[in-house]
């Protein structure tokens, strides 16, 4: 009872002028006790009439007042303070104690049959008397009322099933006599069970997003060093492939250059040799007709036979004009040789910008995990065995890594693997899935060690046997048949001249290796290798 007074005593030994605990409390003449900064502030004011009166009673006093500290009530005040400290009081959204009054404590326990939320001192009743002790209490609740039945006033006690909410006994004997009723706390244990194998499944889903969320962070790391490792690669590509056309372009402008001194120097060889004709012709022509002004015909005669005589002199060369097909021939090569780059630049950014990276980021959806592997819908096992077999090699293939080879691989030791086509399935699921994620091809690898050794009846021969390698190795050189066979295909579209299909072939031959069209092969070849060197 002693806390729940504590208030009164509080406001007995709060100051009237700050409305707050007295702080160094002094005593006037009058009885009365103050803050003495507060008092002292007070008569400050009232300083200039030298009167000085208490602002409770009017009491005057003159001269003013000396103010010496009343050390008895600090030490009542401090204790009291310290002990209010100690006091819990209900606060903002806490349940208040219904017996304190004044400013209520925080109520520590509810009674169901009393209806009542007591603070710790209030409680104690409860503690203590016989026929209090059979009351069932609880933790302090603003919901009391909605544990009373509202039609008999009774304790919610029963949980009815079918209606999902609480009852009490009267209504489990009446209302809901048809109803599945049971105790609400063997419901609750019940429920409650339920609800932690929620939270444990909660738990290891959150634990499995978490070692995905770590492993696609180091996904992004590793794609944003690659995409800068690709940038680098290309800049440097497409910087010696910009020195290469440079280079070719300053051969090209020497060529032509060079030629057209050589055509220029037999043109000018061809121009000094008709200049000279012409000044010998001059001379014969301008001697000719000195000799036909002359008189004497027995000199005209002895002379004229030394021009009659054939001159001698070559046919005139017609004007070559065999530079114009040439620069023409240059510039249409040119222009052509721009046109196949500008021709597989664009045939190379779109194949780059059309790769599929939806398996990369794992988003493929399937109604059976192994079609995420890309094995077509042909894969598909019209037995149910072979088919179930499929979904499960499927889903270690997916968990498959160093950590748990051991484990996974002791389950594939257990499984039913007795016909060619479920060992042909799962060739082709390890094919692919190694194809796809090539970081993993050691793993892969020493799977198909462990399994190297499989053998099975061919479906048409049953005295004959097959074994894994062989089916893996046929899967490799499918692979390769297809891959020549688009080739091939690609070829054909090209022109029919030999010359123009070699040209065309070591063209693809720089696109195929430089491309990620050619990235399947390669992952291919590797693991074939790896499978070489276990073996």
């Amino acid at each position: 009872m002693a806390e729940a007074n504590i208030s009164e005593y509080l406001d007995e030994l709060s100051c009237s002028i700050c409305l707050d605990l007295l702080k160094d409390p002094v005593t006037i003449p009058c009885g009365h006790s103050y803050c003495i900064f507060c008092i002292k502030s007070h008569w400050d004011l009232d300083d200039g009439q030298r009167v000085f009166s208490c602002p409770q009673c009017r009491q005057s006093f003159t001269p003013r007042p000396v103010l010496n500290r009343n050390t008895m009530l600090a030490k009542v005040v401090g204790k009291l303070e310290n002990s209010a400290q100690e006091v819990s009081y209900a606060g903002p959204g806490e349940v208040p104690c219904d017996i304190c009054t004044g400013r209520k404590l925080r109520a520590v326990k509810s009674c169901l049959v009393c209806l009542v939320s007591y603070c710790e001192t209030h409680i104690q009743p409860h503690y203590e008397a016989t026929a209090l002790k059979k009351h069932n209490l609880c933790q302090a609740s603003k919901q009391l009322k909605d544990r009373i039945c509202p039609h008999h006033d009774k304790l919610l006690e029963i949980y009815c099933c079918t209606d999902q909410h609480g009852i009490c006994y009267q209504c489990a004997i009446n209302q809901h006599r048809s109803h599945d009723t049971v105790e609400a706390p063997t419901e609750r244990a019940k429920k409650q069970e339920q609800l932690e194998n929620v939270q444990s499944e909660c738990q290891q889903k959150m634990k499995e997003r978490e070692i995905v969320m770590l492993e696609l962070t180091k996904m992004m790391e590793s794609v944003k060093v690659s995409a800068k490792a690709a940038v680098v690669e290309s800049e440097r590509m497409f910087t010696e492939l910009i020195t290469y056309i440079e280079r070719t372009g300053c051969t090209l402008r020497e060529m032509i250059k060079a030629k057209e001194k050589a055509m220029v120097k037999e043109t000018e060889g061809l121009l000094q040799m008709l200049r000279k004709d012409n000044t010998e012709l001059q001379i014969i022509y301008n001697n000719i007709a000195l000799l036909t002004q002359t008189e004497d015909h027995i000199h005209f005669l002895q002379n004229c036979h030394s021009f009659i005589t054939p001159l001698g002199f070559v046919d005139i060369p017609s004007v070559p004009v065999g530079h114009q097909v040439y620069f023409e021939k240059c510039k249409m090569s040119t222009s052509t040789l721009k046109r196949q780059l500008q021709d597989i630049c664009s045939e190379e950014l779109v194949n780059i910008s059309e790769t599929d990276t939806s398996e990369y980021f794992g988003l493929q959806e399937s109604k059976e995990p192994y079609l995420v592997f890309g094995l077509k819908e042909s894969m598909e096992a019209e037995d149910p065995e072979t088919n179930e077999l499929f979904v499960r090699i499927g889903d270690i293939l997916e968990q498959l890594s160093p950590k748990t080879f051991q484990q996974l691989m002791g389950m594939v030791t257990t499984f039913s693997i007795d016909t060619e086509d479920k060992l042909k399935g799962i060739a082709d699921l390890i094919f692919e899935r190694a194809i796809a994620h090539p970081a993993l091809s050691e793993v892969y690898a020493n799977m198909c060690r462990c399994i190297m050794g499989l053998k099975v009846p061919k479906s048409c021969n049953s005295k004959e046997t097959l074994n894994f390698r062989k089916l893996l190795l046929n899967r490799c050189q499918k692979e390769f048949e297809n891959f020549k066979r688009f080739e091939g295909q690609e070829n054909e579209l090209d022109h029919t001249i030999k010359s123009k299909m070699d040209v065309y072939y070591r063209k693809m031959k720089v696109i195929i290796e430089r491309s990620s069209a050619s990235s399947r092969i390669l992952y291919m070849l590797q693991d074939v290798v790896d499978l070489r060197k276990v073996q």
